[in-house]
């Protein structure tokens, strides 16, 4: 449990590996925040099987991803923030200069998400794997390379915008089912991407001065 606040500083190449939910109680005026002031932090990683972990006003800063140093510096994770399995909440919450692949990388949970900026990312800012449910009222900013990347899933996304991406805003691979509604996409590589057999359904979106709007 981590409460309004409180401040992790993550520095000479520290990470935290949880095996249990975490519970982020931050306040509009008292955001709980994970920087590294040394640039080295390697991130949270929340492996929860089939618990429940809930997140709310957290700034989450300046991260790399997880990297195994017993052996020979292979990389264990390729994200910044992770969470394996379970139900997570994320809402009112920022996640900004991420030198990670993926800036944050959910995998086999049942998500909501809404209200959260990601920006300036080196790669991807949103990877989920094999999830589902709902993403509402986020901004994408300034992201290397894609802005959501969904693959085996179940996902509606709403009311966001994506804003200087540099490959694809909205990406669905391996199957997935996504319903993309009201979002804006301004200035990206591509706009909205479907892949491997994927379906998407597009409602009232606009794509602005994008290279490729669909493919």
């Amino acid at each position: 449990v981590l409460k309004a606040g409180e401040t992790i500083d993550l520095i000479s190449s520290s990470s935290i590996l949880s095996y249990s939910a975490f519970n982020i109680n931050g306040q509009i005026s008292k955001m709980v925040k994970v920087k590294s002031s040394d640039s080295t932090g390697e991130g949270v990683h929340i492996i929860q099987n089939n618990e429940s972990s809930k997140i709310n006003y957290l700034y989450f800063s300046n991260q790399s991803s997880l990297y195994d140093t017993l052996k020979y510096n292979h990389q264990s994770l390729p994200s910044a923030f992770t969470v394996y399995g379970g139900k997570v909440t994320i809402e009112n919450s920022d996640f900004s200069n991420l030198k990670s692949e993926d800036a944050i990388n959910l995998y086999r949970c049942e998500l909501k998400i809404g209200k959260i900026k990601i920006e300036n990312t080196f790669s991807d800012a949103f990877d989920a794997d094999f999830c589902n449910r709902l993403m509402k009222n986020c901004s994408f900013i300034n992201c290397g390379n894609d802005g959501v990347d969904i693959s085996g899933g179940r996902l509606e996304i709403s009311k966001s915008e994506f804003l200087n991406i540099k490959d694809k805003a909205i990406s669905a691979g391996e199957e997935s089912k996504l319903k993309v509604s009201k979002c804006r996409i301004q200035n990206s590589s591509m706009g909205i991407i479907s892949k491997d057999l994927s379906v998407v359904e597009s409602i009232e979106n606009k794509l602005l001065d994008c290279e490729i709007g669909y493919c």
